[in-house]
């Protein structure tokens, strides 16, 4: 054998040994995404890739990190966002060793008063929805991943985080039987918490398992839709773009409550949902657990949106805040303002599956803060989250009163 071929299957033996390093290792992308004009960021945009079931969405302040294999150097990175062109780019064209910067185009949204084509009406378009909803959504056993985050706040004070990460399994999305009983499997693989949740303010809060409260509030999946009959009831106001699909804008309104739905305008699925409830201010609420203090609730707001695949829509993440204020009984002061903050990310979808939750992962129906997991720092590493944005040092500095964030995980 000549030098010149030792030579040759020497280099191709680096060139392949290289391959697989990379293709076995772990690539994180990480980015912001801006608008391409303004250049303010652009939060709750998916990244996935193109075709596949996984991907994250960028935080409050359009950052992300997305983690895949090595592997898939030669798939598409596809970026979306509601009212925005898609942005696409292939994986091996990144220098995915620095953040990179994307840019998004708006997509200017049409209003219906110009261009109003059918008579369809908002009543008639949320009819049509949910007579389509076993048409549009699964309708075979499924199970997703997923990462659900909770932050609570009194009086502009940080006081507990807690994050995990979930599997979620359900039989279909067919109409549920009883609206206040969680169809949904639920699996705990990871839970980490900060001590928080011994703090004296961690009263003045649900004590209940706020993730299924989340769940339950999936307008989408729980059918619960205002009053179709009322032809007043929904609004035709615009149409819009996600995803390079176009989508009816359908306002509902009634006192003190905002919804906006995002439909389809081929098959007629909801694909997002945006909600706002606020209460009178004038308005006191009795509360017999704590007989010096009225609480009164002050506001709520919600996101869910449904992400497209083979077929059917599958949820992609929904966000939820909300706000009480608890008045002194006797002399009406207000003593706490507390906040609620619920994010929760879908980052791989398994449709007609026939994966089941295990049960030793089975969520209980009490808090997660008492849902002991273990704490596993190499899990989290390459596990796709939202990421913590730099808003969030605030959060930090104030949990980490009561020691390192990391050790507080780990149960110091």
């Amino acid at each position: 054998m000549t030098s010149k071929t030792l030579l040759f299957l020497f280099l191709t033996l680096l060139l392949y040994l290289a391959h697989y390093d990379v293709s076995a290792q772990q690539i994180t992308v990480s980015g912001i995404l801006i608008d391409y004009e303004t250049e303010e960021p652009l939060s709750f945009a998916s990244v996935g890739i193109k075709g596949a079931t996984f991907g994250t969405i960028t935080n409050q302040s359009g950052e992300f990190d997305f983690h895949i294999n090595g592997n898939m150097l030669d798939k598409v990175l596809i970026v979306s966002m509601l009212g925005y062109e898609n942005f696409e780019t292939k994986i091996s064209e990144i220098d995915y060793s620095k953040s990179i910067v994307i840019r998004l185009k708006k997509i200017p949204q049409v209003l219906e008063e110009v261009t109003i084509q059918d008579s369809l009406t908002g009543s008639n378009i949320i009819e049509i929805v949910i007579n389509r909803m076993v048409v549009n959504y699964p309708d075979k056993p499924f199970l997703v991943e997923g990462f659900y985050r909770d932050i609570k706040r009194v009086n502009n004070s940080y006081i507990s985080l807690l994050e995990s990460a979930i599997q979620i399994f359900d039989n279909n999305h067919e109409p549920p039987r009883n609206p206040f009983k969680l169809r949904e499997k639920v699996g705990l693989l990871q839970v980490r918490k900060s001590l928080g949740y011994n703090h004296k303010y961690i009263e003045y809060f649900d004590q209940g398992n706020l993730l299924e409260n989340l769940l339950l509030n999936n307008t989408i999946r729980y059918y619960d839709f205002p009053d179709i009959s009322n032809a007043n009831a929904y609004t035709r106001v615009g149409i819009s773009t996600i995803d390079n699909k176009e989508v009816y804008i359908i306002l509902s309104r009634k006192k003190g409550v905002k919804i906006k739905f995002f439909v389809d305008v081929k098959n007629y699925a909801i694909v997002r949902l945006e909600y706002e409830s606020d209460n009178d201010e004038n308005i006191l609420n009795v509360n017999d657990r704590y007989k010096d203090y009225f609480n009164r609730f002050v506001r709520i707001v919600k996101t869910i949106e449904y992400k497209y695949y083979e077929g059917k829509y599958y949820l992609n993440y929904m966000t939820m805040y909300k706000r009480n204020q608890w008045y002194h009984r006797e002399n009406k002061t207000l003593d706490y303002d507390v906040e609620l903050y619920q994010e929760l990310l879908i980052n791989d979808i398994h449709p007609s599956t026939s994966k089941r939750i295990k049960t030793k992962n089975r969520m209980k129906k009490y808090g997660l803060q008492y849902q002991d997991q273990p704490y596993e720092p190499e899990f989290w590493k390459n596990y796709n989250v939202i990421k913590r944005t730099q808003l969030d040092d605030k959060i930090i500095e104030d949990l980490e009163r009561d020691g390192n964030l990391e050790q507080q995980f780990e149960g110091y």
